[in-house]
């Protein structure tokens, strides 16, 4: 049922890598495509088309950044997810998108993430390298500590809440499965 439909939709969305977008329409398919989690060669796909056909829209070199940091601790270009975010807090902070005015917002706290990260990462262990494999995973430790795009002021209060009992560093263990 529904998992034949998305599957369907994102077969045909893979066909539509050449089709001209208009700008909103492509954000959308990112955004549907970053939800379902399974298709980060579609995504990554999408977003350069989205950097190449509108370079002004911070929505874009945001998720930019995101799908070079998804790329795990070895593969990933920390100074290039870095310059995406900066490039899009700049675009964003000089919009008047009210939308692109709260993405400036989380694109402040990720940016001080992204040092805190460019500074611990001598210093951090081996992860799993794959989703599936044992250890922790760095897009799951990022998320940990930056939440998604679209959450709000209240959600991120809460996610940073120290006295969580599912505190990203201080919750349940996590071992081998």
């Amino acid at each position: 049922g529904h998992l034949q439909h998305v599957e369907v939709v994102v077969v045909y969305l893979g066909r539509t890598t050449r089709t001209k977008y208009c700008e909103g329409d492509l954000q959308n398919v990112c955004s549907l495509l970053q939800q379902l989690g399974t298709y980060d060669d579609l995504l990554e796909k999408l977003v350069r088309k989205g950097l190449k056909s509108f370079p002004e829209s911070p929505v874009f070199h945001c998720l930019a950044s995101e799908q070079e940091i998804k790329k795990g601790p070895y593969a990933s270009n920390l100074s290039k997810a870095k310059k995406h975010a900066e490039t899009a807090l700049r675009l964003a902070e000089s919009s008047t998108n009210p939308q692109d005015l709260v993405l400036a917002a989380e694109l402040k706290r990720r940016l001080l993430v992204l040092d805190d990260m460019a500074g611990m990462m001598p210093a951090l262990p081996p992860f799993g390298g794959s989703r599936s494999g044992p250890g922790l995973d760095i897009l799951d430790m990022i998320k940990g500590m930056m939440g998604s795009l679209n959450s709000t002021e209240e959600d991120a209060e809460e996610k940073y809440s120290f006295d969580d009992e599912n505190d990203f560093f201080f919750g349940e263990p996590r071992g081998r499965r």
